[in-house]
């Protein structure tokens, strides 16, 4: 069984370097957007794969002075995909805050989130065949956004609208060198 030692090359890749709101990636309802993608060759290895997103939602109100019974959110599910395949994820919520239920909605409000996610790859540690590169990619999908409500009896009436972005993303992968283990001499 292989065991693994050192670290033996880092690839890295950093995009967005707005790190104060408004961030500048978009993201739509229902939609999927790239934040990252490395290629890198394919060895007898294993890769650690670590990622962290900072992220934000804003709930806009609109010209309505309606009372808010039902808080807007935010929720989004970040992968990482290894050729095509999710290999991690993580989903996150943003609800918005700063106003109590039944006070009028008026002033535009944001929420920001750090997701942070790690995953130790082992797929490469058997013989590589095919395709010498793996692409990895670092992606925002399952995109919900909730607009805040005044619900009154069964009517639900939108009083703001909600958007998410990204702001500074960062995908870091170290590929480590395997040693195979020696058999016992006894």
């Amino acid at each position: 069984m292989p065991i693994l030692k050192n670290i033996e090359r880092v690839f890295n890749y950093q995009a967005n370097t707005v790190t104060a709101p408004p961030f500048p990636i978009n993201l739509p309802a229902g939609g999927t957007v790239s934040l990252a993608t490395l290629a890198i060759p394919v060895r007898h290895a294993a890769y650690l794969v670590r990622a962290v997103i900072n992220w934000g939602a804003t709930f806009t109100p609109l010209a309505s002075q309606t009372p808010l019974t039902a808080p807007g959110f935010a929720q989004v599910q970040f992968q990482i995909v290894r050729d095509g395949t999710p290999i991690e994820l993580v989903t996150q919520t943003a609800g918005q805050t700063g106003f109590g239920i039944g006070l009028a909605f008026t002033t535009a409000t944001s929420t920001y989130e750090i997701a942070a996610m790690q995953i130790l790859g082992t797929g490469s540690l058997c013989s590589c065949v095919g395709n010498p590169i793996s692409t990895f990619e670092l992606r925002a999908t399952n995109i919900i956004l909730q607009a805040p409500l005044n619900i009154t009896g069964t009517v639900s009436t939108a009083i703001g609208t909600p958007a998410a972005a990204v702001g500074l993303v960062s995908l870091t992968i170290e590929e480590i060198e395997p040693c195979r283990a020696e058999p016992d001499k006894a």
